[in-house]
């Protein structure tokens, strides 16, 4: 997407408007919910899965601060679940996967608020890609932690 093109005639980023963000919000504490009950479904989880990819993009893009590790204690219980869960049967977050869930989704939703939607489309369209990948070329969270890592650390050396 052209960036310029989100721009508003000020030439300030465009953002979400707020009813857009609740929107947002409320679809994710939603399937959050429902996997809290015995409603979940592989749907909910693959919802908030999406969203911690793209959230992670954000995060790396500069939207959002604290510890990394967020996306992959998140990602250590989605694992867990969907390989305890049959496909068409229930999907539900055990009692040590609230916690980390409800982190990611409270990152997200300060993400919401200051990415600009240029930033937020992006983030959105890289999980995509990397989801829809082959499986032997999907990077994981861990390998996506890492890679940034490493890229952090690149980006200081050449600034010295």
């Amino acid at each position: 997407m052209d960036k310029r093109r989100v721009k508003t005639r000020q030439g300030r980023p465009f953002h979400l408007p707020p009813s857009a963000r609740v929107d947002e919000s409320l679809r994710l504490h939603l399937c959050f919910f429902a996997l809290r009950t015995a409603h979940g479904r592989a749907f909910h989880l693959g919802t908030i899965v999406r969203t911690m990819f793209a959230s992670f993009y954000l995060y790396e893009a500069g939207y959002g601060s604290g510890d990394a590790s967020i996306f992959s204690e998140a990602d250590e219980k989605f694992v867990s679940i969907s390989l305890e869960s049959k496909l068409d049967g229930p999907f539900s977050l055990r009692a040590d996967a609230e916690s980390p869930t409800a982190r990611l989704l409270e990152l997200y939703d300060r993400q919401l608020e200051t990415a600009p939607v240029a930033s937020l489309v992006d983030a959105h369209r890289r999980a995509q890609m990397n989801l829809r990948a082959a499986p032997q070329e999907q990077l994981t969270i861990g390998a996506l932690i890492a890679r940034a890592k490493v890229g952090s650390m690149t980006r200081r050396d050449l600034n010295c």
